[in-house]
């Protein structure tokens, strides 16, 4: 089984058709036995991405709704959670510091260093999933493994 830790832009991807959509649904399936974790923050970001798309006129209001009530129900049931607590928040402003990064992309690489850290005390990896070059680069900074789901798509 292996662990991976999926910020928002890939959430997303395994309710919108986007680039890279296969790529996180090969990861996250049941079948593959994979651990999928997340930010607590990634609820909230998840519906604002989606919100977005509804008024830019991407997405369908009826299917977003759907797709909203599909989340909802496996954010229950199919996600690690990792929760927003002030050593996370202290490790976002060292980051956002660090490497210029915008809040909620530092409290998502701050939640996958300590998730990679509980995993590595028990000599397991997490393998950051994440569609933001430039939080990529900080995260393989930061030792990361890293997969962008788009550029895999293109393989």
């Amino acid at each position: 089984m292996a662990l991976y830790y999926f910020d928002s832009s890939a959430v997303v991807k395994l309710y919108l058709d986007e680039p890279g959509t296969e790529q996180v649904i090969r990861l996250a399936t049941s079948t593959a036995g994979n651990q999928i974790c997340t930010s607590a923050l990634t609820r909230v970001e998840v519906r604002s991405g989606i919100a977005r798309k509804i008024r830019r006129k991407e997405v369908d209001h009826d299917a977003a709704g759907q797709t909203l009530e599909l989340f909802d129900e496996h954010w229950k049931t199919r996600f690690v959670r990792q929760p927003v607590t002030d050593a996370i928040l202290d490790q976002a402003c060292l980051l956002l510091d660090r490497y210029g990064l915008p809040a909620y992309d530092a409290i998502q690489l701050a939640s996958c260093v300590a998730v990679h850290r509980a995993a590595a005390a028990g000599s397991s990896w997490a393998t950051f999933v994440c569609s933001d070059t430039n939080l990529i680069e900080a995260a393989i900074d930061e030792g990361l493994r890293c997969i962008d789901p788009e550029e895999s798509a293109d393989e």
